[in-house]
């Protein structure tokens, strides 16, 4: 295990278990393009190429400059214990001698894209965005839910979430 905890319901003995955030493998990949379109010492947008151009007149239109970027996010599953439910009691519990979280919930994938235009006026700096996160749609169960009627449900973070803004620097 690579990040242990010493289970306290044995004293003196060194029985170790993953501890609750103990994903494993996380893995982070972000990158980005900045696309200035108004800067002294560039070329004019008609004598650049063609996907500039486009990129120029379409959704970078009236931006001193463009960023594209994206994030990309992997991790393990996250570790738990299986829990058993006491119909008399109407509790869920783990039982006294079962090991602590020899389980994994699936691993979290998530994809994130975005775009930011970036207006220079005077010493003010407007930047818009948007961002698409979560752009696989992909359902990331973030942990359990154990009703009181003993059933489980999984909490899920959310699926794709557009979200845009703007920030004035000045």
């Amino acid at each position: 295990y690579s990040a242990l905890g010493v289970d306290p319901r044995f004293p003196g003995e060194l029985k170790s278990y993953p501890l609750e955030y103990d994903f494993r493998n996380v893995f982070n990949l972000i990158g980005g393009y900045k696309i200035p379109f108004r800067k002294p010492g560039i070329k004019p947008l008609k004598e650049r190429p063609l996907w500039i151009r486009i990129l120029g007149k379409t959704i970078g239109a009236g931006a001193d400059e463009l960023e594209l970027s994206f994030r990309y996010r992997y991790v393990g599953g996250k570790p738990y214990s299986k829990k058993s439910y006491n119909w008399n009691l109407r509790r869920w519990y783990v039982s006294a001698d079962a090991e602590l979280n020899p389980e994994r919930l699936p691993y979290y994938q998530r994809f994130d894209l975005m775009i930011l235009w970036h207006v220079q006026i005077k010493k003010v700096t407007m930047t818009s965005y948007v961002d698409i996160q979560n752009v696989f749609n992909r359902d990331n169960i973030w942990d359990l839910q154990y009703n009181a009627d003993g059933t489980i449900e999984n909490i899920l973070q959310y699926k794709v979430l557009p979200v845009g803004g703007v920030t004035l620097e000045f």
